[in-house]
């Protein structure tokens, strides 16, 4: 009789060779045994496929899904949740790993808790000189009343890889990765916390995010950026169809304003020269679509910076001048 997997990872691969036998090696020696490593390949073009191949070949709980097309992160995850056999889910990114111990101390909490959801604490990894712990969150938050927690949790947002998910969560709110997009975990992080019944923290770091890969999300003028605005709106389709919306009106609408708006007009100044005026222009028409009365958000002064209010304000009166005052706010360091 095989044993059936207690935790399902599932890991989506696409031309990160250098990066992967680190990654793979943290997953196959962890402590916790009784696991599955789903690998997704998505098309890659360098070596990755033959790397996973040898681990595959090597450990009998390595599984190799190997893709005819680029799906992009959430596609090739959402294969691996089909075919996962645990009830609990875990995401690596390829190009990151994870300290030996971190699903047995995740599937214990669990076990003991019997939680939808446990997570963890973080490292940013940039060299072997720079690894800065980060919190996901403090363990007496995801410990509050449920309507206080999730309040919390949509006004700071959560780490998908910092965690381990019941499977159900997934099948019975249908929420699946948007598929072809970048910043794919916009979409349903949200909404996959807000669905736990019992959520649960460990505050101790177990995953390490690599932070000096340059990976597509981090370069400059590159338009996938912009792939923000459609998991956004699903983002907000999701808070609505599950009814979250109506308990949450004010978070759920702040949330969606900072990751379709503030964040993106941000970006479109930032990581382009010349900035992206046709993104700033765009999102600032469909905002007030979406969110027509956003500035009276309890939380948009609150929690928006008063110099990047008064930058907002300038590019929606002009966005030409708005663009001038944000360089010469940059130059001046204001």
């Amino acid at each position: 009789m095989v044993d059936i997997p207690l935790v399902s990872i599932i890991v989506p691969v696409y031309n990160v060779a250098k990066y992967l036998p680190q990654c793979l090696d943290s997953l196959k020696n962890q402590t916790l045994r009784q696991i599955e490593i789903i690998c997704v390949n998505d098309a890659s073009t360098d070596d990755s496929l033959s790397i996973l191949r040898r681990y595959e070949q090597e450990d009998s709980r390595f599984v190799v899904v190997d893709l005819p097309q680029n799906m992009k992160q959430g596609g090739a995850r959402n294969v691996g949740i089909r075919l996962a056999k645990s009830d609990y889910l875990a995401f690596v990114d390829s190009d990151d790993w994870v300290d030996t111990r971190m699903y047995e101390q995740l599937y214990k909490e669990a076990l003991e808790k019997e939680a939808d959801l446990v997570s963890s604490d973080y490292y940013i990894y940039r060299n072997e000189s720079d690894i800065q712990i980060c919190k996901n969150l403090e363990s007496k938050t995801f410990a509050l009343p449920i309507k206080e927690r999730n309040r919390i949790f949509l006004l700071n947002g959560i780490r998908l890889w910092t965690s381990i998910f019941r499977r159900s969560l997934f099948f019975d709110n249908q929420l699946f990765f948007p598929e072809h997009l970048f910043y794919e975990d916009n979409a349903i992080v949200g909404a996959l916390y807000l669905s736990s019944k019992k959520a649960v923290k460990l505050d101790i770091p177990l995953y390490y995010y690599r932070m000096n890969n340059i990976s597509t999300t981090r370069c400059l003028n590159n338009y996938r950026y912009f792939d923000r605005l459609e998991t956004s709106k699903m983002f907000l389709a999701h808070m609505k169809r599950l009814g979250f919306y109506a308990i949450y009106p004010q978070e759920v609408e702040f949330r969606f304003v900072e990751l379709f708006y503030v964040n993106t007009v941000m970006i479109a100044l930032s990581q382009f020269s010349p900035p992206a005026r046709e993104y700033i222009e765009r999102v600032q028409k469909e905002v007030r679509l979406f969110c027509p009365h956003y500035v009276r958000n309890i939380y948009f002064k609150k929690r928006v910076p008063l110099k990047i209010r008064l930058l907002l304000s300038f590019l929606l009166y002009n966005t030409r001048l708005g663009i001038v005052f944000y360089q010469i706010c940059k130059r001046q360091k204001f």
